[in-house]
């Protein structure tokens, strides 16, 4: 049969279906079977604008798709899985014959396919979302969809699987277009709850049809950034979102999306972790490929030391221990010798330490001006600390009496680094310090250990807690 007895026939075929259901009394229907039943089993292809070429030596089917359809690289694993629905009787696609006829689709078939991920990909990317947002998808045996009064159609749910979303949404991937467009429209008119997913339909826009037919989710483009935790706070930059519609502000998101052109772009085991900890669970996709992760890297938990901070004084105990230095608790300090004075007078100190030459006097009561005029004088520096001062107060005046160099800030950890528009975006508020070309960040909160593993693996951050 060639390819215009065949387009007619096909649409014989149709109107005969569509005038059964039209036309035959509920009566009638009845009293022959009690059902019509119709069984989608035979892979087809719109003929519509469907052409034939005579296969030649030294041709192939991806060079017969490029040269004849002018099909970009990217659109070859669409069209070719719909050459396979046209040409059922080829065993083997990719070994064909000069002499054979070969039908191909017309050229707007590429323009509708959307080559990011091949067609044989897409059904894992959807299976991969349902079953996270644990819904339910069928990709064996049979679903039927009654027509009111006596029709039926089945589904064969491993050529076309099946989603049934929470709600009553039924969402039928149809990506070969084994259903004629004239039954579809028929089963959409009886059941407003059921849609179709065909191979026209790009990976993100088959997900956001199946999933705004859910009464739970929305999905929808976003192009943003997400922030993820507190401690450290996390900038996540997402292409797509799903969001729950009974969410609240304080968790918005539930299922984020990246488009990604290669693996040097994947997201760190770590990011990901952290994430899903916090209520946003991402979800990867790789152009030509479909759904993609980082592996599990071993990131070990680096050493995060603890300054004992119950109290200022307990924090800068701890602090100048952490730092190798060793006070003198209540040390006597002369500040009158009877030798070059005439006369002796002392002050306790509650803590003192030499730093570069200098005695240091740290004290935790307030001394008279008259006092600290006369340390200043003699070479000594002193620093005041009081309780009611704020730890990050207090651990700068300590850097500041010892000299040593600090750099309080909000430091930013970039992925990919030296970005302008980095994927992700990790925020360290925290006091930077120097010593032996050593670089210190101290934090006033308890960080992720996945984190802090990634950060001292990629940057080299050692991280002090107090």
């Amino acid at each position: 049969m060639n390819s215009r007895s065949y387009r007619n026939a096909s649409v014989c075929f149709s109107v005969i279906l569509v005038l059964l259901f039209l036309s035959i009394s509920p009566c009638s229907l009845w009293a022959k079977e009690g059902t019509v039943y119709l069984s989608l089993k035979k892979t087809a292809v719109s003929r519509d604008k469907v052409h034939s070429y005579v296969v030649k030596k030294g041709d192939t089917v991806t060079n017969i798709i490029r040269r004849q359809l002018g099909a970009k690289d990217k659109d070859i694993d669409g069209i070719l899985e719909a050459v396979k629905a046209l040409n059922t009787k080829i065993r083997n696609i990719n070994r064909i014959y000069p002499g054979q006829r070969l039908f191909l689709p017309g050229k707007s078939f590429k323009m509708k396919g959307g080559g990011l991920i091949p067609t044989a990909n897409r059904l894992s990317v959807i299976e991969h979302v349902v079953n996270q947002l644990d819904e339910s998808i069928t990709t064996s045996g049979s679903y039927y969809i009654p027509i009111p009064p006596a029709g039926q159609v089945t589904i064969n749910c491993s050529m076309m699987p099946v989603i049934e979303l929470e709600g009553g949404g039924k969402v039928i991937l149809d990506f070969s277009g084994q259903i004629p467009e004239d039954i579809r429209k028929i089963i959409e008119s009886t059941w407003e709850n059921h849609s179709f997913v065909d191979g026209s339909d790009e990976i993100f826009q088959a997900l956001k049809k199946i999933i705004n037919k859910s009464d739970r989710y929305s999905f929808r483009k976003f192009g943003r950034y997400v922030k993820v935790g507190e401690t450290p706070r996390i900038d996540i930059l997402l292409d797509w979102l799903i969001s729950n519609k009974a969410a609240t502000d304080d968790k918005p998101s539930l299922h984020g999306f990246k488009l990604i052109k290669n693996s040097s772009e994947l997201l760190p085991y770590p990011i990901k972790k952290y994430s899903e900890e916090n209520g946003l669970t991402i979800t990867e996709i790789m152009a030509g490929s479909g759904v993609a992760s980082a592996p599990d890297e071993n990131f070990p938990d680096p050493d995060f030391p603890r300054i004992n901070s119950g109290t200022n004084r307990e924090l800068v105990n701890s602090l100048l221990t952490a730092l190798g230095y060793t006070p003198a608790e209540n040390a006597e300090v002369k500040i009158f010798d009877a030798t070059e004075d005439g006369f002796d007078m002392s002050v306790k100190a509650d803590l003192l330490l030499e730093s570069k030459g200098e005695h240091v006097i740290i004290s935790f009561k307030k001394l008279s001006q008259q006092f600290v005029d006369i340390f200043k004088k003699r070479g000594a520096r002193i620093i005041f600390v009081s309780e009611r001062e704020k730890k990050k107060t207090v651990v700068q005046k300590v850097f500041y009496a010892l000299n040593i160099p600090f750099h309080s800030d909000e430091f930013k950890f970039l992925i990919p680094e030296m970005s302008n528009n980095p994927s992700v975006t990790i925020y360290l508020p925290a006091i930077k310090t120097t010593k032996d070309k050593s670089a210190s960040y101290l934090a006033n909160f308890d960080i992720d250990h996945n984190i802090r593993g990634l950060l001292h693996k990629k940057w080299g951050v050692n991280l002090i807690r107090y």
